[in-house]
């Protein structure tokens, strides 16, 4: 039975949100090793200058190194994933809210 347990508990481990946001987390900090967040926060423009916040990302990111853009590319794909498993959970909640509340 032990190991039923432990199987199963691994699956778990394996598909929740937590282990994406260790792996998000560990991928921000490598990023921080090779770049200068720093910098890049001070010269970059305001949010509320949309297209040129966008230009200096998008200029950014053509002129990094290769594993600078894979680890980006990396994590906004992992922040895709994560984005759409907390929905799913959400609607989860939801739908079982809505069955606590009419019975």
């Amino acid at each position: 039975m032990i190991r039923i347990r432990f199987i199963y508990l691994i699956r778990q481990a394996a598909n929740s949100v937590l282990v994406k946001l260790a792996v998000i987390a560990s991928l921000l900090g490598l990023v921080s090793l090779w770049v200068s967040v720093k910098n890049i926060y001070h010269n970059a423009p305001a949010l509320s200058d949309l297209t040129g916040f966008l230009g200096y990302s998008t200029n950014a990111f053509l002129h990094t190194g290769l594993a600078v853009k894979v680890t980006v590319i990396a994590l906004l794909y992992l922040g895709w994933l994560l984005g759409l498993d907390i929905l799913k959970n959400n609607r989860r909640l939801i739908s079982k809210i809505r069955l606590i509340k009419y019975q």
